[in-house]
């Protein structure tokens, strides 16, 4: 490796080959199995990068008909939850109320969306998909199927509904400790089989 670096540094051997190179090698050490203490140690690790390019890979298919994920999300909720208010929509997405406002302003100037007063607070307002955001919903579920069969290309019906039951146990897991404090570990954690 030093004499690789040397030799990079040096000029006699090409910048972008070398790129390339490290590239190469980056990716194949990142193709070595770990010892599963290792995968397990870099198990949120994974989640995240897998859940960023998940949404990198969706996110692609959203700019070809001029949305982004959140104008996604907030679509696809308000589809189930006709009515709601806009703070009960940015819980629902997890967006921010300031965001939420501009995505909304827009999608209203768009057409997708209307505001209408709520019946019970004259100050609030109560959100409603238009006829016009019907089709675009439609491309949205269409768009999540395409990214699902890619990500799951190649493996199979079992071993799917293996991933999904564990994910969500481990999601009902953490829904468990919320609100509770983490205990401080001062010693190796054993996980039951």
């Amino acid at each position: 490796m030093r004499e690789f670096l040397r030799r990079v540094t040096s000029g006699s051997i090409d910048e972008g080959l070398a790129t390339d190179i490290i590239s190469v090698v980056t990716i194949a050490i990142d193709t070595i199995p770990l010892p599963m203490d290792d995968r397990l140690r870099n198990f949120g690790f994974l989640l995240k990068d897998l859940s960023h390019r998940y949404v990198q890979r969706f996110e692609v298919r959203a700019r070809a008909i001029s949305l982004n994920l959140a104008q996604c999300k907030v679509l696809v909720r308000l589809e189930k939850n006709e009515g709601v208010s806009q703070a009960r929509l940015a819980e629902l997405t997890e967006v921010d109320a300031m965001t939420m406002v501009r995505i909304l302003d827009r999608m209203e100037a768009d057409g997708l969306l209307e505001r209408r007063p709520d019946p019970a607070d004259r100050r609030a307002r109560c959100l409603y998909l238009t006829p016009k955001a019907k089709p675009l919903l439609d491309q949205i579920w269409r768009m999540s199927e395409a990214t699902r069969a890619e990500v799951f290309a190649g493996i199979g019906k079992d071993e799917r509904d293996v991933l999904i039951d564990v994910l969500e146990r481990i999601h009902d897991n953490l829904c468990r400790l919320e609100g509770t404090p983490p205990q401080v570990m001062s010693h190796q954690v054993e996980y039951s089989s």
